[in-house]
């Protein structure tokens, strides 16, 4: 184990009493915070353990920004962690606390290993088990919605190029909810109108887009335009519940912050559709998979497929 932390006064005889105290652990070294953000360019955390011989940092955090910064890089990095409370940007729900005997500070950790893996494998079960049954169950409805479509001449199918686990690009299914000709007459839209032009910026999306047809503005309300993505749950492209999948030009709008997004399958549903969709920011959307990707579980899977159901009933957000 390796210990950041800022090596002076009660921060320094605090991460020490409680190393010592776990037994489990053996420390190879100590850095301060300054050795992996002092320059311009932060420092990759995993570099820092190859160096020193070690498998997982200690981070003792004070509240100082500066541990608040090593938390997210290192949450980035995917590196094996624990933390000294307090700590602000720590996942909640996918950690354990330990507490070492004879001692009143608390360790969080991260869950990680065999555990991480045996719920994973659980939820990739999940996901084809129940989107075969669902595909079976809609159908009759499938078949009626691509006639419907099909109506202006176009194809009843829209597959676009999103970005999956590892930005992998896969080919993301939808009912065609535009006209035939959307790129142009969105351009055109755009060069017309100011407003709809920095809406687009700031969210991707528009509230009153002029590509949607008739039909396609009743599927996008009800959120039913992206029934066959069922298809991509079975490809195992996606998950029934995840981030919501980005096309390659929102990855900056991601930063650093993009390899939460990768690190998982993006989903049908997820917690920016059951939190206001397109009334909220694009940032705060970011935000959201953030959380989502640290402290996902099974359990909240669950409590998000339930919201996924009065937030499709009222439209609640749509665009």
């Amino acid at each position: 184990m390796l210990i950041l932390d800022d090596a002076s006064g009660a921060a320094e005889s605090g991460t020490v009493a409680i190393a010592q105290r776990l037994r489990a652990y053996r420390i190879s070294g100590r850095v301060t915070p300054d050795a992996v953000i002092g320059s311009n360019e932060p420092r990759p955390l995993k570099e820092l353990l190859r160096r020193h011989g070690a498998e997982r940092l200690l981070i003792a955090a004070d509240g100082h920004e500066r541990q608040r910064l090593m938390v997210a890089q290192a949450l980035r990095e995917r590196v094996d962690f624990s933390v000294l409370l307090p700590a602000s940007v720590v996942p909640r729900f996918a950690a354990e606390t330990v507490q070492p005997f004879g001692y009143d500070g608390t360790l969080l950790l991260p869950r990680r290993g065999r555990q991480l893996r045996a719920a994973r494998a659980v939820k990739v079960g999940l996901d084809v088990a129940v989107a075969a049954l669902l595909l079976i169950l809609v159908s009759p409805l499938l078949l009626t919605f691509a006639i419907l479509v099909r109506r202006d001449g176009g194809p009843a199918l829209y597959a676009h190029r999103r970005l999956g686990a590892g930005g992998r690009s896969f080919a993301c299914l939808k009912f065609r909810t535009m006209v035939i000709n959307g790129d142009a007459v969105l351009e055109d839209a755009l060069n017309r109108s100011p407003a709809l032009a920095a809406e687009w910026a700031m969210t991707r999306k528009l509230r009153d887009d002029p590509r949607v047809t008739p039909i396609g503005r009743f599927l996008r309300r009800t959120s039913l335009d992206e029934l066959p993505q069922l298809i991509n749950v079975l490809r195992m492209d996606m998950s029934l519940v995840g981030p919501r999948p980005i096309v390659a030009s929102e990855v900056p709008f991601y930063g650093a912050d993009i390899t939460h997004y990768y690190a998982g399958r993006p989903g049908l549903t997820g917690l920016w559709q059951v939190s206001g969709r397109s009334n909220t920011s694009y940032q705060r959307r970011v935000q959201m998979d953030v959380w989502y990707v640290n402290n996902w579980t099974l359990w909240i899977d669950f409590l998000i497929l339930l919201m996924t159901i009065p937030a499709v009933i009222t439209g609640d957000g749509a665009a």
